[in-house]
C-alpha cells in the first residue's frame, strides 16, 4: 500500500519535469519563430503600405470616378452625383452613377444588392426635380 501511494506522488514529479522539457522546447521554438513572424509581420506591413499608397494615389488622380472599383468608390461616386448641379460637365447624372452601381453588383452574382440599390437610388437619393433620372433608374430596375 505505501509503494502504491509513493506511485502516484512519484508519477506527478516525473510528468512535471516531462512538462518542464516541452515548455523549454515550445521556447525555443517560439523564439526561433519568434524571429520569423518579426519578418513576417514588417513584410506585411510593407505590403499593407504599398497598397494604402496606391489607393491613395488612385483617389488623388481621380482614377476612381473615372472606373469605379468597389462599393467605396461607388458610394462616393452617388454621393458627389446627387449633390452635384446638373451642369456640370464631367460629371455623369445621378442615374448614371445608379445604373453603374447596379451593374457592379450584377457582375459581383450579387442580385438582390443590386436591386437594393437600385430601390435606394429611386427612395432616397434621387430628389423629387429628377424626374427623367428616376424615371431611368426605374427602367434599369425592371
Amino acid at each position: 500500500e505505501e509503494e502504491e501511494a509513493e506511485s502516484p506522488s512519484a508519477m506527478p514529479a516525473h510528468d512535471a519535469m516531462e512538462d518542464s522539457d516541452v515548455s523549454e522546447d515550445e521556447e525555443e521554438q517560439k523564439t526561433g519563430s519568434g524571429k520569423k513572424s518579426a519578418r513576417q509581420k514588417a513584410r506585411e506591413r510593407r505590403e499593407r503600405e504599398k497598397e494604402t499608397r496606391e489607393v491613395e494615389l488612385a483617389n488623388a488622380s481621380g482614377d476612381w470616378k473615372r472606373n469605379p472599383r468597389g462599393p467605396d468608390d461607388f458610394e462616393r461616386l452617388v454621393l458627389m452625383s446627387c449633390s452635384a448641379s446638373s451642369s456640370t460637365s464631367d460629371m455623369p447624372s445621378a442615374s448614371e452613377v445608379w445604373i453603374q452601381y447596379m451593374g457592379y453588383w450584377m457582375q459581383m452574382a450579387e442580385v438582390q444588392r443590386a436591386r437594393e440599390c437600385a430601390e435606394r437610388g429611386i427612395k432616397q437619393r434621387l430628389g423629387f426635380r429628377d424626374e427623367q433620372d428616376r424615371l431611368n433608374l426605374w427602367i434599369a430596375y425592371l
